[in-house]
């Protein structure tokens, strides 16, 4: 699974789109030899799409540092 290491943008109000340039590294690069060489992405979103995925990032960060986990996942204790 990709795992995005670092990111960039540029933006445009006569667009009213961002442009978000992502870089990823495979998430097994540190632990098995054979790993995918991820390209970089560059993605463009327009910003009524930007404001909704930001609330609802802000939303899962919250969930997480109270410590609770996706109704989907089965956690082992």
């Amino acid at each position: 699974m990709p795992e995005l290491t670092d990111f960039g943008m540029i933006y445009s109000a006569w667009g009213r789109i961002l442009v978000l340039n992502l870089k990823m590294k495979d998430l097994l690069t540190d632990h098995i030899y054979n790993t995918q060489i991820l390209p970089d992405m560059a993605i463009s979103i327009p910003t009524e799409i930007a404001k909704w995925f930001v609330n609802k990032l802000l939303g899962v960060v919250e969930i997480i540092e109270a410590g609770r986990h996706d109704p989907i996942l089965k956690v082992l204790h």
